[in-house]
Parts: structure tokens; C-alpha cells; sequence
């Protein structure tokens, strides 16, 4: 798991270990691991140490909740090429797009099975960035 102290990514780092996977975080270390994954920490923006601490692993799969660019994601791709593991980049942009639909705050914004990309998305930039979610802020 690439990412996985926060959010979605410490929810699906929680699941995997109750059905009884093999799971370690790679993560940054601004937030601690609370679940009982091993965890090592790396930078993921420098793809020769996301690669190099990959490898030694032999993932079956690679699930990246951490990919916030479209160089993140190609970052996250290169690391895990010839690996031979399943790649899954999960992805809140179809999530945000129908939650402004849904409030009107943006009722252009694409909803359906098409493939959407970061272009199509936001016509509003980071319309939740000033909503702190806890304490502590965002």
C-alpha cells in the first residue's frame, strides 16, 4: 500500500489485514501507521526509492491511495512495471465530481462509466481545501 495512514487508504490497509493479507505501508511519515502493517517510509515522489523499496517486497499487488497527480500515478506505474503485481490507483475524482452535481455547485460536472480524466474535472480547484474535517484541520 502506497499511502495508507489516512482516509480511504488506513480503511482498505484495515480490510486487507482482516481477511488476512500480507500488508506493508509505504508512506511519507507525516502520519503514523496505526494498523499492524509493517510499514516503511519512503518518498514517493522519487521513483528510484518508491522502486527500490518495491522490489525486495514481491508484491502480489500495489494499491497507491496516495496518487494526488497524473505524475503520481506515472510515478507509481514506472515503480511497479515488471514487478509482476497488480496495480490499483484509487482515485476520489468521480466521487467529487458527482458530490458537486449532487450539492449544485458545479452542475456541469461529468457523471457515467466514461473514462474521465483530470481535465474533465474540476472546474472549481480544490473546492473542500478551507472545510477542516477534524480537528487539527484538513
Amino acid at each position: 500500500m502506497i499511502g495508507g495512514t489516512r482516509f480511504i487508504g488506513h480503511a482498505a490497509v484495515g480490510r486487507a489485514l482482516e481477511h488476512g493479507h500480507d500488508v506493508t505501508v509505504l508512506h511519507r511519515g507525516a502520519h503514523p501507521n496505526e494498523t499492524r502493517a509493517r510499514e516503511l517510509l519512503v518518498d514517493r515522489t522519487d521513483p528510484t526509492a518508491l522502486r527500490a523499496a518495491l522490489v525486495p517486497l514481491r508484491p502480489e499487488a500495489v494499491l497507491d491511495a496516495r496518487a494526488m497527480t497524473r505524475s503520481d500515478a506515472e510515478r507509481t506505474v514506472a515503480a511497479v512495471r515488471d514487478l509482476g503485481a497488480t496495480l490499483v490507483v484509487l482515485s476520489s475524482q468521480d466521487v467529487y465530481a458527482a458530490f458537486q452535481r449532487l450539492n449544485g455547485s458545479e452542475p456541469s460536472a461529468p457523471l457515467g462509466p466514461e473514462p474521465v480524466d483530470e481535465d474533465a474535472l474540476w472546474t472549481i480547484p480544490f473546492p473542500f481545501r478551507d472545510l477542516a474535517l477534524h480537528e487539527g484541520g484538513p
